[in-house]
């Protein structure tokens, strides 16, 4: 194929990606779906009959990569979807978006059919093989999404205490998971999320017994975590062991309750995203990330701000990043402990 103009004749980007793949799914009895396209053209600058793909287009000079995904989904099927990106490093960039089950799709010119198929059968009906195989690659990374009933809850449960990493809802963002008591776990959610190791993760339990073994509690500490707890707030104490301190939250998310207490013991935790970009705030967005093993779906989250963090090592509480809870709120919880003196 000829890389310096469209099939209808346009310019494409001289400079790498030179356009997109859109990985469009929707949910159809608790299975992903595939969205292919039929092209409604044949000739030898498109090596045979591009049969049946995905969604894809060129890039046009100048255009921002995301911004010709998007005009690309739009033009051929007549979908307007969040898109996440899944890998940009490539001659052909790869997106990927989730359709409402009710999904209608108006093609283009260019197409003359569409379905939405299981992946086996899409894959079978995809040519070029590149381009199958890139979807087969994708899809194959997508973590499992996991109902928030007995048997999703028992699953991640299990997929935990393997030494996974999971991402489920909580009440502030969607997070990532792995047991506290697993360091290879921890490890890996660095790796997911591509965190420097400097900035450290965050212990949640359903109560605050929960992390008896992990931090040093004055009597003082757990007026905080009575008034707060559970809540947006992290309280930043001194390890049991007095190598350092730890961060440690009780959630107000009947999901994530819920998960912390069918694992039975301290997760490490921090938002679900790469680092430096926005929270996930729906399972959708939770499932792009590459390296975990499944999604809690707990539906959107509700706070859309990661928690407040404060630190209780010194005699007065210490606001490290700002959240729910302000510093003025904080504030009166010292002065009241201070009228109980």
């Amino acid at each position: 194929m000829d890389l310096t103009t469209t099939w209808d004749g346009l310019p494409v980007a001289e400079d790498p990606p030179h356009g997109a793949a859109i990985l469009v799914y929707r949910w159809e009895r608790g299975e992903r779906r595939w969205l292919v396209l039929h092209r409604a053209h044949r000739g030898p600058d498109y090596e045979g009959e591009w049969a049946w793909g995905p969604p894809s287009g060129a890039r046009l000079p100048g255009e921002p990569v995301v911004d010709g995904a998007v005009r690309e989904l739009e033009e051929e099927t007549g979908l307007v979807l969040p898109l996440i990106e899944v890998d940009l490093d490539r001659d052909w960039a790869a997106f990927m978006a989730e359709a409402p089950a009710d999904a209608g799709v108006r093609l283009s010119a260019e197409h003359n059919a569409f379905a939405w198929l299981p992946l086996a059968d899409a894959l079978r009906r995809i040519s070029p093989a590149i381009v199958s195989s890139q979807l087969e690659r994708d899809a194959a990374s997508l973590p499992a999404v996991l109902p928030p009933d007995r048997a999703g809850l028992a699953e991640a449960a299990r997929l935990l205490l393997q030494g996974e990493v999971i991402a489920f809802p909580t009440d502030t963002v969607y997070g990532l998971a792995a047991l506290a008591r697993e360091t290879g776990a921890a490890e890996r959610i660095y790796e997911v999320k591509r965190r420097p190791h400097s900035q450290q993760l965050i212990a949640m339990a359903a109560e605050a017994a929960g992390f008896d073994g992990l931090v040093a509690v004055e009597g003082w500490h757990r007026e905080y975590m009575e008034r707060w707890w559970p809540g947006p707030l992290t309280l930043v104490l001194p390890t049991l062991d007095g190598t350092g301190t730890l961060g440690v939250r009780v959630p107000d998310h009947p999901v994530a309750l819920d998960l912390l207490r069918e694992v039975g013991e301290p997760l490490l935790t921090t938002s679900a995203n790469l680092s430096s970009r926005p929270p996930a705030m729906t399972a959708f967005e939770a499932a792009s990330l590459i390296g975990i093993a499944a999604v809690l779906d707990g539906g959107e989250a509700p706070g859309g701000v990661p928690s407040t963090v404060a630190s209780l090592v010194g005699d007065e509480p210490e606001v490290l990043r700002p959240g729910p809870i302000s510093a003025d709120q904080l504030r009166r919880t010292a002065s009241d402990r201070g009228r109980r003196r």
